[in-house]
């Protein structure tokens, strides 16, 4: 084969091969977002290192600037909470499961429930729904406490003093 009819080739091949490495790198720069898919029974919480197993408890952020192909997961709200404390970090999305539906919402549009009788994996008693009406509706005879996603930080801080000594700071 002559030297000009694979250099014809290369040529012809060229833009084929750079439209596909294009593609490919395209793929993998565009963050993520929105929640993610959990694998319940195999992921695990990045702040108390529980495998989730309750759909109806989970949450999950993604931060500012590049994307993990996961976001961070948790496995109760109330550890959600804990973590972004301990870490000072406001994220640019936060999503937690709503109690009824199982489908994730965004968490600082949802009406937060707090009450001794709901069942979480870390007993934090905190559960989310869509709307203040649901809310109710599923929590009427607990007697909850309903909070907005910016009262959590202070709330969740007074309950861990009172039930565990824990200090107010």
């Amino acid at each position: 084969m002559s030297r000009s009819t694979t250099s014809a080739r290369s040529a012809a091949l060229l833009p084929a091969a750079l439209a596909i490495i294009a593609a490919l790198g395209g793929c993998q720069s565009t963050p993520a977002a929105g929640p993610p898919s959990l694998r319940y029974g195999r992921d695990l919480c990045l702040h108390c290192g529980m495998v989730i197993v309750d759909e109806r408890a989970a949450a999950a952020f993604r931060s500012d600037g590049p994307a993990p192909d996961q976001p961070p997961v948790f496995d109760d709200i109330g550890c959600l909470i804990d973590y972004l404390a301990k870490h000072n970090l406001t994220p640019a999305e936060i999503w937690v499961k709503d109690y009824g539906t199982k489908e994730w919402i965004p968490a600082r549009s949802a009406t937060f429930i707090l009450a001794d009788g709901i069942e979480t994996p870390m007993g934090s008693g905190l559960a989310a729904y869509a709307s203040a009406d649901s809310a109710r509706a599923a929590t009427a005879d607990l007697k909850p406490e309903t909070l907005a996603y910016d009262q959590l930080p202070a709330r969740r801080l007074q309950w861990r003093h009172d039930r565990f000594g824990t200090p107010l700071k």
